[in-house]
């Protein structure tokens, strides 16, 4: 996958990583992010989406291009949004907590 900068990022394909959205919310929101990716999210008509989904998973093309969207909003490079996602990944024994 190739990253806002253009630099690859490695990830397996046939393991894509699935994320926990109350993970996002909590990195998004201990960074100060939370308030400029909710208001991306409404402006581009995705937050209902957003509140519906149990989940999201990187290989999806609207988690992908939304994510792409908003590091660029937010001057953060490729390593920052690696080290973002790391801690979000879901828990499956908690139902994606």
């Amino acid at each position: 996958m190739a990253g806002i900068n253009g630099n690859l990022i490695e990830v397996d394909d046939t393991q894509a990583r699935t994320f926990s959205k109350f993970k996002l919310f909590q990195q998004a929101r201990s960074l100060g992010y939370w308030k400029q990716i909710k208001a991306w999210l409404e402006a581009n008509d995705l937050w209902d989406a957003f509140l519906i989904a149990q989940v999201v998973t990187e290989d999806n093309a609207q988690f992908k291009q939304g994510l792409d969207a908003i590091a660029s909003e937010l001057g953060l490079t490729d390593e920052k949004v690696e080290e973002i996602l790391s801690l979000c990944v879901a828990d499956d024994a908690l139902g994606g907590l």
